[in-house]
């Protein structure tokens, strides 16, 4: 006789009404790192404006380049974070999953090394190059070039605080990097106010702080990244018990070697350490009470599958779960072997190449769209750059959940608790919709006034206004991207997205960009003739494609599709938290 507990109907109602992990823990940490970015941006284009305009300028430029190779650090990042994620939710025992989230974290570090240096490499070979292509005049120029030569050691260094931050959030210890990031950034701006500046001499000396301009930004930002990097790592011993070797900063685990053979002699075959040695059961602390993790709620290996029921009856057992673990037995790192380490970096880069391909596709279709606004002279440019600059912070509450949702989902991916996943993906993207829909309105409501704070050109103020208005539109189509996109990447599905995006961006972002707003030509005709609308067109294509991704995610998160790749991520994490 079946019993109670497993009855199919008993199975549907517990995977129904499960309490959700919740994701505020998660996503205010992030949406204060997000904002503090912001607001540090914003600061340092100050102190520079009180050097010199040119100093501004100078500024501005490089950040543009800066930015855009950091992008490439998104590969470890972005990859880290799921990977992580799904080893620490991959089992109810923390041996396994803590040694394969430490073979992820310790094959970071390593690969952060290499990919710092390159392109700190790159932006010493290529600064003239990249300045020259964006048409720097002869004084900024001048003023750009040393500056991006003092920033490239800042990129190793920026490198590995990516990689350490991003296995701290996938530790659900979010407001412990928050923590970091903050001083790091009071003692970046407060140096650089001093070193930028100058300061008087002390009475009755001749001691003084010369006045370095832009030299002493790059100063403070050098010390300041130093510091991030040694109080990263002290995150990393007190709260993760994680203590990075010294071979762990340059090692690239591509092959195997003695590293194997050691490891395998001292614990013998897959599996023999961990029976040996029985690890310490992970609780997990739900809403006040802490529990044994339960069996896992899943959907069956043929969910996914067509015809299979959206509610099927597949989540006996499961126990609820927040955002904080417990795990209560620290494991030797001389126990991760060379195999392991080499698998968690090739999880790390499945997930992470596809994210950066997408990120480096975004800014080059855009970049058409700013070179259709600079057909438009120095008002269209100036209406282009004042709503992007609200634009940035209508957006932080979405990106916040949706980048929290990408962990959290992570960790259910990893426990196999794919309908619990499913709601929570459901709740975030109505909760991003409706803070996107109240953001870009009230923007939209306050769009003559907040201009007024850039300028007092009224032909600016009013396109401007129009631009503020199709925002709305924009940002509810982007937070589906900003949720769903994130939530695919954390049950493993990357290939997809990216696919679906880039056609997407190739032709509504870049193509539309232009067929709407560019100026009419003499000998086009039909379809290969621009409209001629301008600044309104070019940001109806950012709401077309904003929506047309959108949407396409969506039905592919409500079909389920997704469901045989996160199976597939669980097992691969299995398997790497076991290999010897």
């Amino acid at each position: 006789m079946q019993s109670t507990a497993s009855h199919p109907a008993t199975r549907r109602h517990r995977a129904e009404t499960e309490a959700l992990p919740p994701l505020r823990p998660v996503a205010f940490p992030l949406l204060a790192e997000l904002l503090l970015g912001v607001g540090v941006g914003l600061a340092a284009t100050l102190l520079a404006s009180r050097v010199s305009d040119t100093s501004a300028a100078a500024l501005g430029l490089t950040g543009h380049l800066t930015t855009l190779l950091f992008i490439l650090f998104r590969v470890i990042g972005a990859g880290v974070s799921v990977v992580v994620a799904q080893s620490l939710g991959g089992t109810t025992d923390a041996g396994p999953a803590s040694r394969a989230a430490q073979a992820v974290a310790r094959a970071s570090l390593g690969a952060s090394t290499w990919a710092g240096l390159l392109i700190a490499l790159a932006t010493v070979v290529c600064a003239q190059p990249l300045l020259r292509l964006m048409n720097a005049p002869a004084d900024v120029f001048a003023l750009a070039l040393p500056l991006l030569f003092w920033l490239a050691p800042a990129m190793l260094l920026d490198a590995w605080n990516a990689a350490l931050a991003s296995v701290t959030r996938a530790h659900l210890h979010g407001q412990a990097a928050l923590r970091v990031i903050v001083l790091v950034n009071a003692v970046h701006l407060g140096l650089a106010a001093v070193l930028m500046l100058g300061t008087p001499a002390l009475p009755g000396t001749a001691l003084q702080v010369p006045a370095l301009g832009l030299t002493g930004f790059a100063i403070a930002l050098l010390v300041s990244r130093v510091l991030g990097v040694a109080l990263h790592l002290w995150v990393w011993r007190s709260t993760l018990d994680l203590r990075p070797r010294w071979r762990d900063w340059w090692a690239l685990p591509w092959k195997g070697g003695p590293a194997d053979a050691a490891f395998a002699s001292a614990n013998g075959p897959p599996g023999q350490a961990d029976k040996a040695q029985p690890a310490a059961r992970m609780s997990i602390r739900a809403r006040g009470a802490t529990q044994d993790a339960g069996p896992a709620a899943q959907f069956p290996e043929g969910c996914g599958q067509k015809g299979h029921p959206l509610r099927c009856a597949c989540s006996a057992g499961a126990q609820p779960a927040s955002a904080s673990r417990l795990v209560d037995a620290p494991f030797d790192p001389q126990r991760i072997s060379q195999k392991q380490r080499r698998q968690a970096l090739v999880g790390v880069l499945r997930i992470g190449i596809p994210a950066a391909a997408e990120n480096v596709l975004y800014r080059v279709c855009f970049m058409v769209s700013v070179a259709v606004a600079g057909q438009l002279g120095a008002q269209g440019l100036a209406a282009q750059a004042y709503v992007l600059q609200i634009n940035y912070l209508t957006l932080m509450a979405g990106l916040s959940i949706g980048l929290a949702a990408e962990i959290v989902v992570g960790h259910l991916a990893g426990a196999g608790r794919l309908h619990v996943a499913d709601r929570l993906v459901r709740r975030a993207l109505a909760r991003a919709l409706v803070l996107s829909a109240l953001i870009a309105g009230s923007a939209a409501l306050l769009a003559p006034w907040l201009m007024r704070l850039f300028t007092q050109d009224e032909a600016i103020i009013a396109l401007a206004v129009k631009l503020l208005a199709i925002s709305v539109l924009l940002e509810l189509g982007r937070s589906f991207n900003l949720v769903v996109i994130n939530a695919l990447r954390g049950v493993g599905d990357v290939k997809f997205p990216f696919a679906a995006g880039a056609a997407s961006m190739v032709i509504v972002l870049a193509g539309a960009s232009w067929w709407l707003g560019a100026a009419p030509t003499a000998g086009a005709d039909g379809l290969l003739q621009p409209l001629g609308w301008g600044l309104v067109g070019v940001w109806l294509a950012y709401a077309a494609d904003e929506w047309v991704r959108g949407l396409i995610m969506w039905a592919r998160w409500r079909s389920r599709a997704w469901v045989p790749l996160a199976h597939a991520a669980r097992r691969r994490a299995r398997r790497a938290a076991q290999v010897g």
